[in-house]
């Protein structure tokens, strides 16, 4: 299986450069089937979408926002739509996934107000053509699903009435039954589903005890309008995938209720007479792929506990070593998409772990990613077609004030557009085709829209600025550009793809005179600027999941003194780490920063030294290699990337042949700038040691290059 291809560098550049456009086309293989992955996220109301690279990482692509308090996202059975689901609002947005890529669009009529007080949880019937809504105040709706369009429509008599507190939904793999735990009734509620209809049909013993009948400490668990003899409040609930078993989480008690299912009527019996003793606040549930495995999240533990399951009696016993370090705060999701690995979401820590399953069915966390804010469900899903062909373009600026576009796999094409100004600065969003460009002494910028396969670049518009701008920062995955001025200010501004045209936002940011490098986070929720006499870290946070980054967190503790010289600022791709490069003394310093806040912890700094000044930072899309250029020796240095902790690993040190000038990561190594080429160096499979593998010769001297994803 081939990974599409991701790149990424520090930016903003400050200083001045002029243009000269080459576009060097690298041929990446694609998936035929490309994977990807969507959050909800409670807190900020926002849809997250992610890549899923061959390893099982997840890479952060962009967000969308949802009607308020989202609380669960499920993927059509047939893949060409997604469901998302608002309590708050009593609301389900339905999207259009594109089969090429994943992305998503909303369809018409969506948000779509549904006939469920504070509906919960989503599930699907087999066919496709049911969706059901478990709804804590009313019970279970059940609505009718158009394949075609995926509009949604009621069935008679939905909500179907189930017990208090309705909070889980599973549809039995036969498509016959479904269950409803009801959370303050200690309940599952056991329903037949008319085939044809979709209708519910209550069992006539309407539910069935999840087995935990001793009161709750309501105090203790924060439920205070939850009835006394609640009993253990059973959540989550999810059916064996051989269909004759059913699994459920008792939050209070602290335990996983075993039933037998029976498979004429579906009907529940609890298995050894009570539930199997778990942990603090079991809450999550999953079934391995293998049926051999039952996992748990312990929402008050944050750790993740298995079980080896026997079909034979439906005996659990707890695997060697559980239970198993969730890497995160409060797992309230997980999620098991093939044999190796499975995905816990962490709520309030605000990120997603990949475990690696090992063969006898214990975990290990293999990597975490940061997304917004309250992440609460997880949904998977190849696209449903043939993904499209694409290519990796490389963009170069030099002297002159001309675009000229060069295509490798196409080296008889050279073509060159004129008319472009001498400019201080530039900021490209590939995916709309726009470039936006400072002109040199002028109160202005200048937006293009560019076609590096077809090697055109139109000119769309001049748009005014009350201050000289001075440098861009091209947040691409949210659609925002960053405009810096020669006063200190930074001001953010959305962008129509349509036009090019910019819609300022309401707040400036106040980062000070000074600043020598900046960086966003790989979810577009920080952004992290260094510089100033005396030099400071400084932070700023998005304000909401539609807006820009706004907030100046100084209010909430102070800029990081820095030591040294700022020289550069790189985010991992996972959004855990801030790396900065610094000058005498010669060092990159890693930075955890504050899954909710952002704040950087100085306490717990890496530190690595180097021989030479770093001038420039770059990580792989894996984000296991980071390369640094220095000066003085002029060297490249390579180092593993440990996600979890934030270790730097040396692994290689090889000296450049001239003044490096930038350096890039791609898919296969990294691209390094120097006078008159380009040098690709690439990591051996095994050690990660890297290597000169190319030289690719430049007509023009050149002062900065950018990978460039196209299409997808």
């Amino acid at each position: 299986m081939k990974q599409r291809c991701k790149l990424s560098m520090p930016h903003p550049r400050f200083g001045t450069w002029w243009l000269i456009g080459v576009a060097l086309s690298l041929p990446v293989s694609v998936e035929a089937q490309p994977t990807v992955a969507y959050s909800v996220n409670a807190q900020e109301s926002s849809l997250s979408i992610y890549d899923v690279r061959d390893d099982g990482t997840l890479r952060y692509r962009r967000h969308h926002v949802l009607p308020k308090a989202p609380s669960s996202v499920l993927l059509h059975p047939n893949h060409r739509f997604l469901y998302a689901l608002a309590k708050a609002s009593d609301q389900i947005a339905i999207y259009r996934v594109a089969a090429d890529s994943g992305d998503i669009t909303e369809i018409p009529g969506s948000p779509v107000t549904i006939n469920a007080r504070s509906p919960f949880d989503l599930a699907f019937h087999p066919n496709g053509e049911f969706l059901y809504v478990a709804a804590r105040f009313s019970g279970v709706a059940a609505l009718r699903v158009n394949g075609a369009t995926g509009a949604i429509e009621e069935l008679a008599g939905s909500p179907f009435p189930a017990q208090e507190r309705t909070r889980s939904l599973a549809v039995h793999p036969s498509g016959r039954f479904l269950y409803a735990t009801n959370a303050y009734s200690n309940s599952v509620s056991v329903f037949t589903i008319e085939q044809q209809s979709g209708r519910l049909l209550p069992q006539p013993d309407l539910t069935v005890s999840s087995g935990q009948q001793q009161p709750a400490p309501r105090q203790a668990l924060r439920l205070q309008d939850m009835p006394a003899l609640g009993g253990g409040v059973p959540y989550q609930i999810v059916v064996h995938p051989g269909g004759r078993y059913a699994f459920v989480s008792n939050w209070a008690g602290a335990s996983i209720s075993v039933f037998m299912i029976n498979a004429e009527d579906g009907a529940l019996r609890l298995l050894h007479g009570k539930p199997v003793a778990t942990g603090l606040n079991p809450y999550a549930l999953a079934v391995h792929p293998s049926g051999k495995y039952i996992y748990v999240g312990y929402w008050g533990d944050n750790k993740v506990a298995g079980y080896r399951f026997d079909e034979t009696d439906g005996g659990l016993r707890e695997l060697p070593g559980s239970p198993f370090d969730s890497a995160g705060t409060a797992p309230v999701a997980i999620r098991c998409t093939d044999a190796d690995h499975c995905y816990v979401v962490n709520s309030w820590s605000n990120s997603i772990t990949l475990l690696q399953v090992r063969s006898d069915g214990t975990l290990v966390p293999h990597n975490t990613t940061q997304t917004r804010s309250g992440p609460v469900q997880l949904a998977f899903g190849p696209a449903a077609e043939q993904s499209v062909p694409r290519e990796d373009v490389l963009l170069l600026t030099a002297g002159g004030g001309t675009v000229a576009w060069w295509h490798g796999s196409r080296p008889e094409q050279f073509s060159v557009v004129p008319g472009v100004p001498v400019f201080d600065d530039l900021a490209v969003f590939p995916e709309a085709g726009l470039v936006y460009l400072i002109p040199r002494s002028e109160p202005a910028l200048r937006a293009y829209r560019m076609s590096p396969d077809a090697g055109t670049w139109e000119t769309l518009a001049d748009i005014g600025m009350d201050q000289q701008p001075t440098a861009l920062l091209a947040d691409r995955r949210a659609g925002f550009l960053y405009v810096y001025d020669a006063n200190g200010a930074i001001t953010a501004y959305a962008l129509d793809a349509a036009t090019g045209t910019l819609h300022q936002s309401q707040y400036s940011l106040q980062p000070g005179i000074g600043v020598v490098a900046s960086a966003l986070d790989a979810a577009s929720r920080y952004l992290f600027t260094a510089g100033g006499t005396p030099p400071l870290l400084r932070l700023f946070r998005y304000g909401d999941a539609w807006g820009p980054v706004m907030s100046d967190m100084t209010l909430y503790g102070p800029p990081v003194a820095l030591l040294a010289r700022p020289t550069a600022l790189l985010t991992d791709p996972s959004a855990n780490f801030l790396l900065v490069g610094t000058g005498a003394p010669n060092r990159i310093s890693v930075y955890r920063h504050h899954f909710q806040s952002g704040l950087l912890d100085d306490t717990t700094v890496r530190q690595q030294a180097l021989t030479g000044e770093p001038r420039a930072l770059a990580m792989n899309d894996a984000g296991d290699t980071l390369g640094v250029v220095t000066g003085s020796p002029n060297t490249l240095v390579s180092y593993r990337f440990h996600n979890l902790d934030g270790r730097l690993e040396r692994l290689t040190t090889l000296p450049l042949s001239g003044v490096p000038k930038g350096v890039q990561a791609g898919a296969q190594g990294l691209y390094v700038l120097l006078a008159g080429e380009i040098q690709v160096y690439m990591p051996e499979a095994v050690t990660g040691t890297m290597s000169l593998r190319q030289r690719l010769p430049l007509a023009f001297e050149v002062n900065h290059i950018e990978l460039l994803p196209v299409g997808r």
